[in-house]
């Protein structure tokens, strides 16, 4: 089945925000000292998600840094030839305008066009941008 081939990746702009909202659904996973940890250290999550679930793949101080590293992640796999559809596309939950803003993000359009991979940009679904907060940046691929 294709849909078990796509893999989803979010930078978090704010550990705090995604604890308080996931509260609200009675999940527990982020602990208050992480989340407070988190905020006060400038540290940003970098999200994996995927059919089984969710799991952080790395961690980073400062989102310039958070978001570099989403963005080679995926530039990592084009490179690679790793791609079932040569396809990328990036949502951020903020405006469009600020997208290639970004750290990362033109590198990650350069290598695109060097392997004639399509980046489709979105603002982030309205429950993607509450569940996963404002500012947050996510990608999904096919591998």
């Amino acid at each position: 089945m294709f849909s078990r081939k796509i893999h989803g990746y979010a930078a978090i702009r704010d550990v705090y925000y995604v604890r308080e909202r996931a509260r609200n659904k009675n999940e527990k996973s982020i602990s208050w000292l992480k989340a407070i940890a988190a905020r006060h250290l400038d540290m940003h999550p970098i999200l994996s998600m995927h059919g089984d679930g969710s799991t952080v793949a790395d961690t980073l101080r400062g989102y310039d840094n958070c978001t570099e590293a989403l963005f080679k992640l995926a530039a990592d796999r084009i490179q690679a030839g790793d791609l079932l559809v040569p396809m990328v596309v990036v949502s951020i939950a903020g405006k469009l305008e600020q997208l290639p803003e970004m750290a990362g993000f033109a590198e990650l359009e350069q290598v695109s066009r060097e392997h004639k991979v399509k980046i489709y940009r979105s603002v982030m679904s309205l429950s993607g941008g509450i569940n996963l907060g404002p500012g947050t940046v996510s990608l999904a691929l096919a591998v």
